[in-house]
């Protein structure tokens, strides 16, 4: 019999011989139990039937389920994308139930770190491979142990090289952060009103705000994105260009506490993905221990920071509208707390509308109405959803704080028509505008929202798309213009490629 040599992991000199591995679609090496802290077990009174903590931590360190986002502003159809994820080795599964549009992604790669007990041993520069991926010392991430427990994913997809994610035709999201637009959806319906003006008052990197642009476009509605974070903000342009939903969204870059007070009551919905310790992370490498036991003074800082962002949510919904609260965090000082902060700073003028419509959300309803998602019960990341809707108006609205001198003027009738003009010598086509006006800033002509026209923007990073420049009675078409035009336009021929990038 062949001896089995032994060989080191890096992963704190555990030992394991190569007829240890199995094949699997992914792996666990013998460990030290994790146990979950009792100051964060303490918090929940109530639990769903046949709660298991140990199933809880097992899950928790379980790599995060891959799913993406169709996006119909791209021509993102199940055919189109099936066909572009077959190139890169990965494919449409089940669809996620409370999304109308969210698909979980099976990849079709084999396992590299997956071992049949009959197969020869391990190449020794495998550990010399683990030891260069290995965490850096001094990050909250998983520790040589930990990580050597962790059950890895079958393969992984590079969605950086992706045609479809780089095309903007799917968006990489994880499944539980598709359930904050399911809830707005859900409250205001698949088709939303005529000119409906939704507020995101956290928005990057970009996923919900792009959900609610494909979800406003056909009624003509926009989203003003908001993000204070300068280096957010750019990954939020990028990614709303990318999936084009700038003609129906304007980004600005404003401290969320004071969005209440500068557009007060002035949106049809607000939805709030708040700042959190990101509890769930988990899933995503972040070391387990040290996720669930964080410093009280941390996670009271932040709360309290939630509730001035949801003071400042509630102050600027008009009454009758939605408020949707989220967080990827799981205590109860981050999420009921704040809810019950929000109801008792305006008592009978908010109530709270329980979400126990959403299709598959069985498993994370909670006694107050809202959800939490639970790793082991719903195959996602941790989240809290919440919703409310505004039944009165606040006794202390203030008036809409002025916009500043950054304000786009109107383009004239002769300078429209050579847009057009510009468009149909292009591409033979011109793009429908409704519910979007030309506006002029010097030589720039932008296409905006009509419904945010009458919105005071302080400083916006952006709003709208840049279409052209005029050059005195013509004018030429920027590189973004060509995506006004419908999918079914964007695939020109070579020669069109050529003469469109030499103008």
């Amino acid at each position: 019999m062949k001896r089995r040599r032994a060989f080191p992991l890096a992963c704190g000199g555990v030992l394991l011989t190569a007829s240890s591995w199995h094949a699997s679609p992914g792996f666990a090496l013998p460990r030290a139990p994790v146990e979950v802290p009792s100051s964060f077990t303490a918090q929940f009174s109530v639990l769903p039937e046949n709660f298991s903590w140990e199933e809880f931590v097992q899950a928790s360190q379980r790599p995060v389920r891959p799913c993406v986002r169709l996006n119909p502003l791209k021509g993102g159809d199940v055919r189109s994308v099936r066909c572009l994820g077959a190139a890169n080795a990965w494919r449409l599964a089940d669809p996620v139930p409370w999304a109308a549009d969210g698909y979980w992604v099976q990849p079709l790669k084999p396992n590299v770190f997956s071992f049949e007990e009959e197969k020869e041993e391990l190449p020794s520069a495998w550990a010399k491979l683990a030891a260069k991926k290995a965490p850096k010392k001094g990050k909250r991430r998983l520790t040589a142990e930990a990580d050597a427990a962790r059950p890895h994913a079958p393969s992984t997809v590079s969605w950086s090289k992706d045609g479809a994610a780089l095309l903007g035709r799917v968006y990489v999201q994880e499944a539980s952060s598709l359930l904050p637009v399911a809830a707005l959806r859900d409250a205001v319906g698949d088709t939303p009103p005529a000119s409906f003006r939704v507020l995101d008052l956290a928005a990057a990197p970009g996923g919900k705000t792009s959900a609610i642009a494909a979800w406003l476009a056909p009624s003509s509605g926009a989203v003003v994105a908001n993000e204070p974070n300068i280096d957010r903000c750019k990954a939020l342009v990028e990614n709303l260009l990318r999936t084009g939903s700038m003609p129906w969204a304007a980004v600005t870059q404003m401290d969320g506490r004071s969005c209440g007070k500068a557009w007060p009551e002035a949106f049809d919905a607000v939805l709030l993905d708040a700042p959190c310790s990101g509890e769930s992370l988990t899933r995503r490498g972040e070391d387990f221990a040290s996720s669930l036991d964080q410093s009280p003074a941390y996670i009271e800082g932040l709360s309290k920071l939630q509730r001035q962002l949801i003071s400042s949510a509630y102050q600027a919904l008009r009454v009758g509208g939605v408020l949707v609260y989220s967080t990827c965090t799981l205590n109860i000082k981050e999420n009921e707390e704040v809810c019950h902060f929000l109801e008792e700073s305006f008592p009978g003028a908010v109530e709270r509308l329980p979400l126990d419509g959403l299709p598959g959300t069985e498993s994370m309803q909670t006694v107050d109405g809202c959800l939490r998602c639970w790793p082991q019960l719903s195959d996602t990341q941790g989240f809290f959803v919440a919703r409310f809707r505004k039944t009165a108006a606040h006794s202390e609205v203030a008036k809409a704080v002025p916009g500043d001198s950054k304000v786009l003027s109107p383009l004239s009738s002769r300078e429209a028509l050579a847009v057009k003009r510009a468009f149909l010598n292009a591409f033979g086509d011109c793009p429908g505008l409704d519910g979007s006006r030309l506006r002029r800033r010097k030589k720039e002509v932008w296409l905006l929202p009509e419904v945010l026209q009458d919105l005071p923007f302080s400083g916006p990073r952006r709003v709208g798309i840049r279409m052209a420049m005029t050059r005195r009675q013509a004018a030429k078409l920027c590189e973004l213009s060509v995506s006004l035009l419908p999918p079914a336009r964007h695939d020109l021929s070579y020669p069109a490629h050529m003469e469109w990038a030499r103008g």
